[in-house]
């Protein structure tokens, strides 16, 4: 047997071993409970054949999208109050300069029949620079808002990050999932 008929032994066995699987998962979702594999939503996702890419592919074009820094909502290089979330800040408002949303990771899809590869930029998120620091610090990874007026100024305290009505909905889930675990 040669390789390439060893290889594509390989990969028919593998197929059958996908289906099977698939097959298991729906065979799981008529199971009695102490027999299921997982939750039945999951069983049905996992019955679904995925449309795997058989390989090797051949590319016939490269398609670019998306912008590395875009506006969002705020105007690029408008002033900011940033307290960034890292020990090196010693809890620390700054001053900081919205730079605009950068993209920080990418994605890629691949058309069956035209055989071209979409590059596209993701997860934008906003960048700020902090001049004292020298440093470019990312929405994600710290409190920040734009100054406005004078007021705005002010620095961003555990009190004001404690009145966010996100963070008291955090904590309130937290505090009752505790509890639900505890009794």
């Amino acid at each position: 047997m040669t390789l390439k008929e060893d290889l594509a032994a390989v990969e028919a066995e593998l197929k059958r071993l996908e289906a099977r699987k698939r097959e298991l998962y729906d065979l799981s979702i008529k199971a009695p409970a102490h027999e299921k594999l997982c939750m039945d939503s999951i069983a049905e996702m996992l019955a679904e054949p995925f449309g795997e890419l058989e390989l090797p592919i051949e590319v016939t074009g490269l398609h670019f999208t998306g912008k590395t820094i875009r506006e969002n909502g705020y105007p690029k290089r408008s002033l900011v109050r940033i307290r960034p979330c890292g020990a090196e800040f010693e809890q620390r408002t700054f001053l900081g300069l919205y730079l605009g949303d950068v993209a920080t990771t990418m994605g890629c899809s691949f058309n069956r029949e035209t055989g071209v590869l979409e590059l596209f930029l993701a997860h934008h998120n906003p960048a700020i620079w902090i001049p004292s620091r020298q440093r470019i610090v990312f929405g994600y990874e710290s409190w920040w808002g734009p100054i406005e007026s004078a007021e705005q100024l002010r620095a961003i305290t555990n009190e004001s990050i404690d009145g966010l009505w996100y963070v008291q909905a955090l904590k309130a889930l937290s505090s009752n999932g505790e509890k639900d675990v505890q009794g």
